[in-house]
């Protein structure tokens, strides 16, 4: 009986050093069937028979990259996700097509993908089209040459000496004539001729001889080459319409009635570089109501622009500079007055 007692004590005494043991070295409690209780709620998500819910689409597929498919456990909320394979199908953009010119070749239409960038439908050049021409000149501002003009040939120089059979509204003056080039339009070259409004020179062009455009009375606009020097007397007199001008920069001279009565003519800018104008070069330029001087001018000759009623002159130059020009009688014509301008002030011209 002793010994029971005895035994029942000692295994009571080492239960509790058991349990004692346990919880300073921080041991789970094993309950029941010895399993942990943490280890019993692993073993519900690791145990789950999941029953997955519809595929829903995280990312799209593009043509240009993978894309991403999810679902969800109904029971324990875990989630799945598998690959989507890129596309197949493009995104297609249309590139219009760009039309052919005189200057540039034309595209056909075509396409590409705006995601990937891929062309889809390739584009083939189309070749330039042929110029089109209106009175000479085309829209990309080429001219073509006029035919049938008359010319002179001396060794190595080429004049035009008149219209011949040319009727163009523009004329085009080439640069060479049978290889030769052409640097001069001869004197009363197309002196009353009006069929034409406009007439083209080639910068090869160094003279333009007395008379050559005079009573043009349709020739509304010219340009004169830079290598002409001089414009000798009457060169555009009598030409009515005649209201753009744009003369050499190297223009030295303008010589005697060079353009008196171009009753259209309403300003002109002279070149930095002329020394002298003549007489009656401007005579009866009714319209004309700009002048520009340069200050390299050293002489204005007597009447130069008589009979031109509403004159200002805008010089390049101080009041000084411009009082020591050389001036002929009536010069600056026989109005009341007219006005000049300079870089340090205005002021007028009176007449009795």
């Amino acid at each position: 009986m002793k010994k029971r007692i005895i035994l029942v004590l000692l295994l009571t005494v080492l239960c509790i050093a058991s349990l004692s043991a346990c919880s300073l070295l921080d041991i789970p409690l094993i309950v029941g069937g010895g399993e942990d209780v943490d280890d019993k709620e692993n073993s519900a998500d690791t145990d789950c028979q999941h029953t997955f819910g519809e595929w829903t689409e995280n990312k799209p597929a593009t043509c240009k990259e993978e894309g991403e498919r999810v679902r969800v456990c109904d029971k324990c909320s875990a989630t799945e996700s598998a690959v989507i394979e890129k596309s197949d199908v493009h995104t297609e953009v249309k590139d219009a097509p760009i039309p052919a010119s005189c200057t540039r070749e034309g595209r056909t239409e075509g396409s590409h993908c705006s995601v990937c960038k891929k062309v889809l439908t390739e584009r083939t050049a189309v070749e330039k089209t042929e110029h089109k021409f209106t009175d000479n000149l085309c829209v990309c501002g080429l001219y073509k040459d006029s035919e049938g003009l008359a010319y002179s040939v001396s060794g190595n120089r080429c004049a035009v000496i008149g219209s011949g059979t040319c009727e163009d509204a523009r004329i085009v003056v080439p640069a060479t004539y049978g290889g030769v080039p052409v640097t001069a339009i001869a004197e009363d070259a197309f002196a009353d001729t009006d069929s034409f409004y406009e007439i083209v020179l080639p910068t090869s062009l160094t003279e333009i001889g007395a008379r050559a455009f005079e009573n043009c009375k349709s020739l509304k606009a010219i340009t004169i080459p830079d290598g002409v020097e001089y414009l000798e007397r009457e060169t555009f007199s009598g030409c009515s319409a005649l209201k753009t001008v744009k003369l050499p920069s190297g223009l030295i001279q303008i010589m005697e009635s060079c353009f008196a009565s171009c009753i259209s003519l309403e300003k002109i800018d002279l070149p930095k570089a002329l020394l002298k104008i003549r007489e009656f070069a401007f005579y009866n330029c009714s319209s004309l109501e700009t002048v520009i001087l340069p200050s390299s001018l050293n002489e204005i000759q007597q009447c130069a622009f008589l009979d031109c009623t509403s004159l200002t002159f805008e010089f390049r130059g101080m009041k000084w500079q411009f009082k020591q020009i050389s001036k002929g009688v009536d010069w600056s014509g026989n109005t009341a007055s007219c006005l000049v301008k300079c870089y340090d002030g205005e002021f007028d011209i009176f007449y009795d």
